[in-house]
């Protein structure tokens, strides 16, 4: 096969990621333990079964779809314990990040700058006249690039690659929390707090405010669901 083939298929691979992420997380053609027949969509696509095939195999190792054997792909359904497991495993690593930034004084100017300006635009977001999915989407994307510029000046990558792959395994269930956030500009502000605790170098408040946000709102947002 030539590097222009290569290529095209690349191409093509990354174009149905793009298409399906976009039918689970934001229309919710797909919602959660529906089967992805690998026919159909190649079909409705108008392409070959290949990238199909390739885009599934990407999203179940991001966590989004699983594969079982003899039976199909389905987008996941992680259960609460499965969800609890990667909120604590997240708030342990991304509790490294934060004492690595302030032991070693790696956050500039420029970044605290940075990350403000991300916060400033989930408030925007929040505040926006957007359909509730796409803006719980968007603010979503926001938040992700906000913790992954952190995660990044940390200069720990295997730490960052772990991260990441939580987030991935967690975007569902983030986005159904999220949705159902009494006050999404509030959860944007929030996050000016860690700005702040960073600043300072206060770890332990830092901390305990995470634990605020990962935890207990969460089980405030179940409780009110319920």
């Amino acid at each position: 096969m030539s590097y222009n083939e290569l290529a095209l298929n690349e191409t093509i691979t990354s174009k149905v990621i793009n298409y399906l992420r976009n039918q689970i997380l934001v229309s919710k053609t797909y919602r959660k333990g529906d089967k992805l027949v690998e026919s159909e969509i190649a079909e409705k696509l108008n392409i070959s079964r290949a990238p199909v095939r390739e885009a599934l195999r990407r999203l179940e190792s991001q966590g989004l779809v699983t594969s079982i054997p003899r039976r199909g792909t389905f987008v996941c359904d992680l259960s609460d314990e499965a969800i609890e497991e990667i909120y604590d495993l997240r708030y342990l690593l991304e509790g490294n990040i934060y004492e690595t930034l302030i032991n070693n004084d790696l956050l500039q100017e420029t970044d605290y700058s940075h990350l403000s300006l991300l916060i400033d635009q989930m408030v925007e977001i929040a505040r926006s006249e957007m359909l509730p999915d796409e803006k719980v989407l968007a603010f979503f994307r926001k938040d992700i690039e906000f913790h992954h510029h952190t995660w990044m000046k940390a200069e720990r990558p295997r730490t960052r690659k772990i991260l990441t792959d939580l987030y991935h395994q967690l975007e569902l269930g983030m986005l159904d929390d999220l949705s159902h956030e009494k006050d999404l500009e509030e959860t944007a502000r929030g996050h000016y707090k860690i700005l702040e605790f960073l600043k300072k170098g206060e770890i332990e408040k830092l901390k305990q405010s995470r634990s605020w946000s990962l935890f207990a709102r969460r089980l405030e947002n179940i409780k009110t669901e319920g």
